[in-house]
């Protein structure tokens, strides 16, 4: 028992350092132009190699590709940043690249305003014996996941998700073992919005969810409101 103590008192100290002592967490606008200028030294990069391994002058290259000297070299060294998305697979074409583009899961999106309105309705019925600290960071340096918030009472970290609308039954809960896998928390509790479409989707794929989230919601709410955890990670519609 004493070794369970310290681990749930490891894991607030860990939430407190968040809060007080790493900087503030890469927004999903800033994350996306640090990515694009990562990719654009790549590709200039790669596009410089191949034209040297071709035996081709950056005058030939633009002649084929229909731009300026000063155009190529640009890209060759990562500094042209509005350069067109033709431009620049017509300029890897002439060096014998073809570029390919595909989409990864990365850090959140951005939450719009029925997000932030549903957090406070959920914050409101729980009341004020946990603290809040939103945006609590998963994993360690370049995971880009955080938890929408946590409730921190008595030794006890509870971590909340929010969802306004379900959609993808199945790559929610994938994404929410990978997070429960990933990150520090006695339990998880998901906040879905209380809507007719949401109720639909709660009741057609109701084992599912009770597979992930075996409390229910009545006990859920009665232990949040005395400030315990749930017995069991749950679900709960506001």
């Amino acid at each position: 028992m004493a070794n369970r103590a310290d681990s749930h008192v490891n894991r607030l100290v860990r939430v407190e350092r968040h809060d007080q002592e790493m900087a503030p967490r890469e927004g999903p606008a800033e994350r996306g132009r640090r990515r694009a200028r990562e990719l654009l030294v790549d590709i200039g990069r790669e596009a410089r190699s191949a034209r040297l391994g071709a035996g081709l002058s950056q005058d030939s290259v633009g002649a084929a590709a229909a731009i300026s000297r000063s155009s190529v070299s640009r890209l060759e060294r990562g500094r042209a940043p509005r350069v067109s998305f033709e431009r620049v697979t017509t300029h890897l074409a002439v060096v014998g690249l073809d570029l390919g583009a595909r989409a990864y899961p990365g850090g959140p999106p951005i939450r719009d305003a029925a997000h932030v309105r549903l957090l406070a309705r959920f914050r409101a019925r729980v009341g004020s014996t946990w603290r809040w600290r939103p945006e609590v960071p998963i994993g360690g340096t370049g995971d880009q996941r955080a938890w929408d918030g946590v409730l921190v009472g008595n030794g006890r970290v509870v971590a909340i998700e929010a969802e306004t609308r379900l959609h993808d039954v199945q790559a929610l809960l994938r994404r929410m073992a990978a997070k429960r896998r990933d990150g520090a928390a006695d339990r998880l509790v998901l906040v879905v919005a209380d809507t007719r479409t949401n109720r639909d989707v709660v009741r057609i794929a109701r084992g599912e969810f009770l597979a992930v989230f075996p409390a229910d919601a009545r006990s859920t709410w009665s232990a949040l409101g005395d400030g315990l955890p749930p017995t069991d990670d749950g679900m709960v519609l506001v």
